[in-house]
């Protein structure tokens, strides 16, 4: 036997607290892969450079939109720029990317959703 007071500790002392720590390491890893899952999703559903929905995120957005509220009136829009491999051509990635995210950042500031449901997804 280990120490008490007496200058020994019972085997059980030992193992509760054993098990203490071990408890408190696995709720620390919990939580920790609970943060890293929120994160994930939110990589999986938002383009990194601009911070929109992207397709799967503006779907589930929409999906879940609809469920809430079966008699709400919202308009979504889904945008493709023609030829902007030009742009990227003729002026390189930089100014391409530079351009996507004034783009983004003029759509958020004028189209924004103030509701609820999407203002979350705003940076």
């Amino acid at each position: 036997m280990v120490g008490t007071t007496d200058g020994i500790y019972s085997r059980s002392s030992f193992w509760e607290l054993v098990l203490f720590l071990l408890l408190t390491g696995l709720t620390v890893i919990v939580l920790v892969v609970e943060r890293h899952r929120e994160i994930f999703k939110k990589m999986a559903i938002t383009d990194p450079l601009t911070g929109l929905l992207n397709r799967k995120g503006f779907d589930e957005q929409l999906k879940k939109m609809i469920q809430d509220d079966h008699c709400i009136h919202c308009v979504g829009a889904q945008m493709d720029i023609d030829d902007f491999k030009f742009i990227n051509d003729m002026y390189g990635h930089v100014v391409g990317d530079a351009a996507l995210k004034s783009l983004a950042q003029d759509m958020k500031d004028n189209f924004w959703c103030k509701c609820h449901s999407m203002q979350k997804w705003r940076r």
